[in-house]
């Protein structure tokens, strides 16, 4: 069993770094970059790119598309096969739906 605390009080700087992390959202951003990624690198395989993953919380991603045409694509056809192949790339389901709006994607 691993002890926390160590005497007099003192915490060891990888605990006191992992406490930070877990309490910033530091922790929550950091799997996100791999949502991302994941994200990004299925639809720049499917489509070329011009679908950006932006935001994900609980569960939803969500993607700008810098055209209604792509908007359209995603929501009618592709968008649940690239939902599943970033849950793929991921090795896990962590992206439960995914919202698709026009902005402007880099």
């Amino acid at each position: 069993m691993r002890e926390k605390r160590r005497k007099g009080g003192e915490v060891s700087i990888k605990d006191a770094v992992q406490s930070f992390m877990r309490t910033s959202g530091l922790d929550a951003r950091k799997s996100s970059g791999a949502i991302f990624a994941a994200w990004n690198d299925a639809a720049i395989a499917a489509l070329g790119g011009g679908a950006i993953a932006v935001r994900f919380q609980a569960g939803e991603l969500v993607v700008e598309t810098a055209s209604s045409a792509h908007l359209q694509e995603l929501k009618g056809f592709l968008g649940e096969q690239l939902r599943q192949e970033a849950n793929r790339r991921l090795g896990d389901e962590k992206i439960q739906r995914v919202t698709f709006r026009i902005g402007t994607p880099s």
